[in-house]
């Protein structure tokens, strides 16, 4: 029998033109009325910059997830 996912942790590295990062990304899923709240909590990141950049990539495939969903609901 397996239990349903409640926590994920990701070690994520990240490169790019101007860019390296190594962070640890944590997931908790919840269950809420009906539904999941997902938690992402991001460590290990260099500066606000990055945590920008990080937040705004985050929030992008988070979004995708979501449409995806609600397209197969």
């Amino acid at each position: 029998m397996f239990e349903p996912v409640e926590r994920l942790v990701l070690d994520v590295s990240t490169a790019g033109e101007d860019m390296a990062e190594t962070s640890r990304c944590t997931v908790l899923l919840r269950p809420v009325g009906g539904g999941t709240r997902l938690e992402l909590t991001v460590e290990g990141l260099s500066d606000a910059q990055t945590a920008e950049h990080m937040r705004t990539g985050w929030q992008w495939c988070l979004e995708g997830i979501a449409a995806q969903l609600g397209a197969a609901a």
